[in-house]
């Protein structure tokens, strides 16, 4: 039998190493292929303002609760707690009374929203830790968004490191994963619309994403109706099968992202051709980069 020499703490022979990285096990999902079941780890939701990063979460939030698939993506029942701090109270309510019809009522006490009054960064920050704290038995905190509880600048790389230093800790601590939203300033041309498979474009994104799980980038399609949203997974850590890039659609009734194709009655139902499409939205200033 060949003498293992790694086993006393030296580098082992690299076939070896491979074997013991086979035979560990796979970090679990909450959201196949997004949100890890992993304490300490979390999910980066990137948008401009307005982009629909909230709706995206709280439909992530209710599909983990009641154990709905996220967009076709298999999601495991467990608790989850939601802290917003951005917009009306009662703006982030009627989302969710509108969201929670498309849930099963029976498993909906798994998802727990508060929406907090804004304080300074560092109170803040100590409030959703202690929101968190009383709240025992989640498996995921969603937090809407980060830019109110990092103190200092949120997009400056010292700040967002201290951050971590005090959040990662906290989550292993009592047993959660978390869903981030990130706002993202525009690039340096106003006009220019966000490649969803590309963060690293997008100024403050890089501290954030080179620590995150898994990262989603949302921005409008080029489409003349807003409701059109495209959403990138250009980082993924746990992802066996990912998917690298959504089209879809947001449905106000219900409050839901779906699917794109044959969802907007304004379209005609058509989402295969954007040429017309390209040469209206450019007139009014908008520069398009890719269109898929």
């Amino acid at each position: 039998m060949p003498s293992r020499p790694y086993l006393n703490g030296a580098i082992p022979i690299a076939d070896e190493w491979a074997k013991l990285v086979r035979r560990r096990p796979r970090t679990p999902h909450l959201i196949q292929d997004i949100q890890p079941d992993a304490p300490g780890e979390f999910t980066i939701i990137g948008g401009r303002t307005g982009v629909g990063k909230t709706n995206l979460q709280m439909q992530m939030g209710l599909s983990m609760a009641t154990g709905t698939p996220f967009l076709g993506k298999r999601c495991e029942p467990v608790e989850v707690a939601m802290l917003a701090w951005e917009g009306p109270e009662e703006n982030v309510m009627e989302r969710y009374m509108k969201a929670r019809e498309q849930f099963p009522s029976e498993l909906r006490s798994n998802f727990h929203l508060q929406f907090l009054p804004q304080e300074s960064r560092g109170a803040m920050l100590e409030t959703v830790l202690e929101k968190l704290k009383k709240t025992p038995g989640c498996k995921v905190a969603i937090l809407d968004s980060v830019k109110y509880i990092v103190e200092g600048d949120y997009l400056k790389s010292r700040d967002v490191v201290e951050f971590f230093e005090t959040l990662k800790p906290t989550l292993r601590k009592f047993g959660m994963s978390a869903n981030i939203a990130l706002p993202i300033k525009k690039p340096m041309n106003q006009g220019w619309l966000i490649d969803v498979e590309d963060v690293y474009e997008v100024k403050g994104c890089t501290e954030w994403v080179d620590t995150a799980t898994t990262v989603m980038l949302m921005e409008k399609r080029p489409r003349k109706h807003q409701e059109h949203v495209e959403i990138g997974i250009p980082k993924h850590r746990i992802a066996v099968n990912a998917t690298q890039k959504m089209k879809l659609f947001f449905d106000k009734k219900r409050c839901m992202f779906v699917p794109e194709v044959g969802q907007c009655t304004q379209c005609g139902g058509s989402t295969d051709d954007d040429r017309d499409v390209v040469v209206e939205a450019a007139g009014k200033g908008v520069q398009i980069r890719t269109v898929v």
